[in-house]
């Protein structure tokens, strides 16, 4: 009877063997062709979610927890090894650095010091990706407020793609009047035809920086700040020389760029020959304002009960371009013909006293270009000409770099860069109600030779290094408030290392950087700037659902005489009166990931509660005080 029930039992269990791989080959058949039809409906990978810079490199969206992420967990969202940031977030950063490898050589609106959050053409990126795709940035303000960058990308196609992203700020800050409230919105879209000859991308953007602006301490105030009286460690209760300042930096940008393959004819199985025809167009406006109920005698003598300035800047950039690839130029060759047109003016000038100063600048320039890339085994040669051909302070440039590159984390580089550059405007001309705010000046171009090196090893480290010649250096002084052009030849030498150490589950990472000029009154930096991490990494609870690092970084600087900040202009002046630094800032940070999401948790500035308070980011700015932050990065992918 047993054996009889077994021999029942056994074609059942061999009937639901069959009608589950019938069911499974059913199902890998229908997956295949939803595939065929769409393929973003097959399987993905981490790699087909793709991000591309203005260069067209191509990086993967990266959803890791690693220490170089907790250095750009800001809301730049860059490291900033090399900025001294003010006390709130959203305010400017003092530089600890400079670096001379500049690529646009047409003038700019200048208030530089408005800028480190604005995004520039170069600084969008454009995306590629299977499956719709969010990422979300949030990060807690000081006082009051925070931050957060929202971005979302898709393929409606293989061949088009589009994104929107937007960063907003608000955070009220320990000083009085420290407002900051800022916005960034960023439209892109990338198309490629499926015969792949024909693409285009572009963007939009529109954004508006708006700090409130307090002129730092008073005397008095530093005086009690430097005390470290208990009484003052509520920072509200610090006088600071404005109370009703304001500054606002907006912009919006319109930019698109189209190829056109127009002939490929294959040489051989793995070279082939092509014509590429191209065009880009961008229009752009910026406009800086600086605003007052009353005056204030920080800038002198004014015109007006109330100040209003307000300079602005239009451009057109219209290029077109042909690119010829073929093995007999030994790589590619691409000639352009650019035209930069510019209109930069003030509203609501005086007119009564600085009736000799025009209104604005205004000017069309007209320059070619050739670039020659080329690839020999493992060694990318690259060389760009620029030459301007019409226009005022006619400008030049020659670029040349020779990369031999092993793998994508180990490679090393050599350049240089030779250029002469217009002055930016607002050294050019400047009007305002305060009276010492106006002139007009035609000073030469900045002259520039810049000589550099970088290695990238994982197994040795990476190191970089810079030599900057500069010729007319064009500097805001501090004691006149005006422009200056230097007669004097200045040398500047920058030196970088970064390495990084793990043993067992503890990681030591440290950058150092050394610096050296021959005319400290001009180029202000520290000689030594250094960053230090020491940090315990291990996966937690059964499964390793949680990843942590926690541990401790240390940045120090050595004593320079650190550029002041000027709100009117939005520019930073030489001094030489004012030394800051020679103190350690310690963080203590603990940081978590939980599938695609990073938790950021950090201390800042431990060391304001066991040493003096003598921390500034400028001469009467004192820097951020002890304080917690918690903020986090959540990808997702529908």
């Amino acid at each position: 009877m047993l054996t009889s029930n077994a021999q029942v039992k056994k074609p059942a269990i061999d009937t639901k063997a069959k009608i589950n791989k019938a069911i499974n080959r059913a199902s890998d058949t229908l997956t295949k062709r939803m595939a065929e039809s769409d393929p973003l409906v097959d399987k993905t990978h981490y790699t087909d979610f793709k991000i591309y810079d203005f260069e067209r490199d191509s990086t993967i969206i990266d959803t890791t927890l690693t220490i170089l992420k907790d250095y750009k967990f800001n809301y730049l969202r860059k490291d900033d090894f090399e900025l001294l940031p003010f006390h709130n977030q959203g305010q400017t950063s003092n530089q600890l650095a400079y670096s001379f490898d500049e690529k646009n050589l047409n003038p700019s609106i200048g208030a530089k010091a408005k800028h480190f959050n604005y995004y520039e053409i170069e600084d969008i990126n454009y995306y590629k990706v299977p499956t719709p795709s969010t990422e979300l940035m949030y990060r807690t303000g000081m006082e009051q407020g925070q931050v957060l960058d929202a971005l979302l990308t898709m393929n409606t196609s293989p061949q088009f793609n589009f994104s929107f992203a937007y960063k907003g700020l608000r955070s009220l800050g320990r000083y009085r009047n420290s407002l900051s409230s800022q916005g960034n919105f960023r439209a892109t879209f990338n198309y490629q035809s499926k015969n792949k000859h024909y693409d285009f991308r572009g963007h939009y953007t529109s954004q508006d920086l708006m700090n409130q602006e307090n002129g730092g301490l008073t005397t008095t105030s530093l005086a009690q700040f430097l005390s470290g009286d208990a009484n003052y460690n509520q920072r509200g209760r610090l006088d600071v020389n404005l109370l009703d300042a304001e500054s606002m930096l907006r912009g919006k940008r319109y930019f698109i760029e189209q190829r056109y393959h127009l002939l490929r004819i294959k040489s051989d199985s793995l070279q082939k020959s092509q014509i590429t025809l191209g065009q880009t167009y961008s229009y752009e406006t910026k406009h800086f304002k600086f605003s007052q109920s009353g005056v204030s005698s920080l800038f002198g003598d004014a015109l007006t009960t109330a100040i209003d300035d307000h300079a602005y800047h239009q451009q057109h950039n219209t290029s077109a371009f042909v690119t010829f690839k073929s093995p007999l130029l030994l790589g590619n060759i691409k000639i352009a013909a650019n035209l930069h047109s510019f209109e930069y003016g003030f509203k609501n000038p005086v007119d009564s006293i600085f009736a000799s100063l025009p209104k604005y600048i205004k000017d069309d320039k007209w320059a070619m270009q050739a670039e020659w890339n080329s690839s020999i085994n493992k060694i990318h040669l690259k060389a760009v000409l620029n030459q301007q051909i019409t226009g005022e302070n006619t400008t030049k440039s020659l670029f040349a770099s020779a990369t031999y590159k092993k793998d994508s984390v180990n490679w090393a580089k050599g350049f240089i860069n030779i250029y002469t550059k217009t002055p930016e405007l607002n050294y050019q001309l400047y009007r305002s109600n305060y009276k010492e705010y106006n002139w007009y000046h035609n000073f030469s171009n900045q002259d520039v030779w810049n000589v550099g090196f970088e290695l990238k090893s994982k197994k040795w480290l990476n190191a970089n290094l810079n030599y900057s010649k500069i010729d007319h250096l064009l500097y805001f002084d501090s004691t006149n408030a005006a422009p200056l052009q230097a007669t004097e030849t200045v040398d500047y030498l920058k030196a970088t290392i970064f390495k990084g150490f793990t043993f067992y589950k503890f990681g030591f990472e440290n950058t150092l950087m050394y610096q050296k000029v021959s005319e400290n009154n001009l180029i202000s930096v520290p000689a030594y700037t250094s960053r230090n991490t020491l940090y315990y990494a291990t996966h937690l609870f059964k499964g390793n659902p949680l990843y942590i690092q926690t541990g401790v970084t240390l940045k120090y600087f050595s004593k320079f005489y650190a550029p002041a900040y000027n709100p009117l202009l939005g520019e930073f002046t030489q001094q030489n009166n004012i030394e800051i630094g020679n103190y350690p800032t310690i963080d203590i940070f603990l940081n978590g990931q939980i599938q695609r999401t990073r938790i950021y948790f950090k201390i800042e500035n431990v060391t304001s509660k066991i040493s003096s308070p003598n921390y500034f980011s400028a001469p009467n700015y004192p820097s951020r005080d002890f304080s917690i932050r918690f903020g986090l990065v959540w990808n997702f992918f529908i």
